[in-house]
């Protein structure tokens, strides 16, 4: 064997166990933060998966690297994997990680129940202080999830906690379709006709707005104007400014052929 050959071989092996060291010590030694944040980055790879097995048994009160590890089984549907990480991360810090299993339950478990008792659960253990579980006000999520239950009063009691609450800069369209539909469903048609239409004002690209306005009209036997909305609500459904989530159907979320019936619907009386 020449002597380059042996030379090559030993930088080769030098650079692998330079490589095996470097490995160890992220895995080990890091902090925890940064060992997270690393985790967190390659989200449903064997190596964040590892990863943040290691920070489970080296830091077992470190509650977010649960709820973290929870994250890739639950958008794999794999939920029975992911809540017995996302619970002992709430059994650890429930302030930190109830919101976001009740968010998971509304969204995609379809667990209005369980979800209720989260949110509930949650605002009683923080009463001076507004929770936005993954970004949205509690009192929505409660408004939300009564809604979805079909218990209207419930949910306009929450949706009215969430206006009191939030500064009007900071309400959204996507508030203003769910209040409006609790208000429609409360036979209330007037108020949901104005909440839709305030819906419009803050965010007029949505075709969910424009839809939910145009069936309002209709009810209210107001079919030229029913048109223009139903229109609009076709158009911007078109060029894909809807309210959707690639992972789930979402409670409310309309589709081409809801807009079609109520084209048709709205043409016969015209």
């Amino acid at each position: 064997m020449g002597k380059f050959t042996i030379y090559f071989n030993v930088i080769i092996l030098i650079l692998l166990l330079s490589l095996n060291i470097s490995i160890v010590y992220s895995f080990f030694f890091l902090d925890k933060e940064k060992r997270f944040e690393i985790a967190e980055n390659n989200q449903g790879t064997y190596f964040s998966d590892c990863m943040f097995n290691i920070l489970n048994i080296q830091f077992p009160e470190f509650s977010k690297a649960y709820r973290e590890r929870s994250v890739a089984y639950n958008k794999r549907g794999k939920y029975e994997e992911g809540f017995f990480y996302l619970n002992k991360a709430v059994s650890i810090d429930p302030v930190e990680n109830l919101g976001y299993r009740g968010w998971i339950k509304y969204e995609y478990l379809r667990d209005y129940e369980g979800a209720i008792n989260d949110f509930k659960r949650l605002d009683s253990l923080t009463p001076n202080f507004v929770d936005y579980p993954w970004g949205v006000n509690i009192y929505q999520m409660l408004g939300n999830s009564y809604a979805a239950k079909k218990d209207y009063k419930l949910a306009l009691l929450e949706y009215e906690k969430y206006l009191i609450s939030t500064n009007e800069k900071d309400y959204t369209g996507d508030f203003f379709i769910f209040y409006g539909k609790s208000l429609e469903n409360n036979n209330n048609l007037q108020e949901a006709l104005k909440s839709y239409s305030r819906a419009i004002v803050i965010d007029s690209l949505r075709a969910d707005h424009h839809y939910y306005k145009a069936t309002i009209l209709f009810k209210l036997k107001k079919f030229s104007e029913a048109k223009i909305y139903i229109k609009n609500a076709q158009n911007l459904y078109e060029k894909n400014y809807t309210y959707k989530d690639k992972y789930n159907d979402l409670y409310m979320q309309i589709n081409k052929n809801q807009i079609m019936l109520y084209t048709d619907s709205i043409n016969k009386k015209l």
